[in-house]
């Protein structure tokens, strides 16, 4: 079992207050399901869904922009913390038991919005067919503004802990290391979003090319599932980050460096942090080791890649993002319905039309009834 998150900073709801300036929070649930179930691999998406609904019913023009924004989110969320495995590995929830699931926010309308959705704070969440009880909220990364991360003191050294599948998309592909460009670039496009002073990417990425080290990394590979891509290949693990001494010629960069570090927190690292991944903390911590992906969850990304493959060597026009899209969405759904799950869950998840994701399995189905001597079973 993964032990519990450190440093909740507020438990009752007087105490659930933050400046009305906030333009950054972190906030942890503790849920409680009522009965004894198991999880959908990618039950983040509904996590996802489940938060966007609630604003809606509040601000939905706010909703709106949070879901359809194609730039940057302005929030991120974890996985459940305290998942426990049967013996197939399979990810089981108890209701003898209570798990945790974080909310940050880092943009003034979310965090605007989170302030007072606290104040009502509602007692079930709703995932799938399953009810969990809201025990309790809490205030879990402290409420700050852009400015103050800018203006805090700098260290000799940084780390930073990522605790779910953690990756970059560059050119269509995923990049699963923690390339001080890409990991800085990524903080900085939600930093230009959102914070009140921007800065020009190139010469701040280039700065951090050379200037900004590895200095020890404990890192593992793992292999996931991704919505509509399907699956990929991230990391988990700690890393340190140190500066080298001619970077102290760049005041400005050495500032933004660590200001962006500690807005890693809030925002995430790299790709699908709304869905869970990216998931980050300040410091270095052995508790990644608890968030590896279940045996059932690398499993299905195992089966995707093969059938992926398969599909996409199938095809007449072989090669482009086009196919290998289409073999991937393909792929997913049909593993996945192999799996149990219903084609109207997959649809929900996906965000596809229940007709497609249905064509989408008989498309699959009849390709491998007709190539199934060429198929590699396992």
């Amino acid at each position: 079992m993964i032990p519990q998150a450190p440093q909740i900073l507020a438990t009752q709801k007087s105490a659930l207050k933050w400046p009305p300036n906030s333009q950054l929070v972190g906030l942890r649930l503790t849920l409680q399901p009522n009965q004894a179930d198991s999880l959908s691999v990618q039950y983040a998406v509904g996590l996802h869904a489940w938060l966007l609904n609630q604003v809606k019913q509040d601000d939905p023009a706010l909703a709106t922009k949070m879901h359809d924004n194609q730039t940057e989110k302005s929030f991120s969320i974890s996985r459940f913390h305290s998942l426990t495995f049967d013996r197939t590995q399979s990810l089981t929830i108890s209701p003898s038991h209570t798990y945790e699931w974080q909310i940050n926010g880092f943009s003034s309308p979310f965090v605007q919005w989170l302030s007072h959705w606290v104040k009502r704070q509602p007692k079930r969440l709703h995932l799938y067919q399953q009810t969990w009880q809201i025990k309790a909220i809490a205030i879990a990364l402290t409420a700050t503004t852009y400015s103050t991360l800018w203006s805090r003191r700098q260290t000799q050294s940084i780390s930073l802990s990522f605790l779910s599948p953690t990756s970059f998309r560059r050119h269509g592909h995923h990049i699963p290391l923690p390339n001080p460009p890409h990991l800085l670039a990524s903080y900085l496009r939600r930093w230009n979003q959102f914070a009140p002073r921007t800065f020009d990417p190139a010469p701040f990425l280039d700065w951090v090319d050379q200037h900004v080290m590895i200095s020890r990394h404990e890192l593992k590979t793992t292999r996931t599932t991704a919505g509509k891509q399907g699956l990929f290949t991230g990391f988990l693990g700690n890393i340190e980050l140190v500066l080298d001494a001619s970077a102290q010629q760049k005041p400005d960069f050495v500032r933004l460096f660590y200001a962006l570090c500690r807005l890693a927190p809030y925002c995430g690292t790299g790709h699908k942090t709304t869905h869970g991944l990216g998931y980050t903390r300040l410091g270095w911590s052995k508790a990644w080791m608890d968030h590896l992906p279940a045996v059932a969850e690398t499993a299905l990304a195992e089966r995707i890649q093969s059938l992926s493959d398969f599909f996409l060597s199938q095809k007449k026009r072989q090669g482009g993002d086009r196919g290998r899209k289409s073999a991937e969405l393909w792929a997913t759904v049909y593993a996945r319905h192999e799996r149990g799950e219903s084609l109207v869950a997959i649809a929900q998840e996906l965000e596809i039309p229940y007709q497609s994701v249905k064509t989408y399995s008989k498309l699959a189905n009849r390709a491998l009834q007709s190539g199934g001597a060429s198929y590699p079973h396992d």
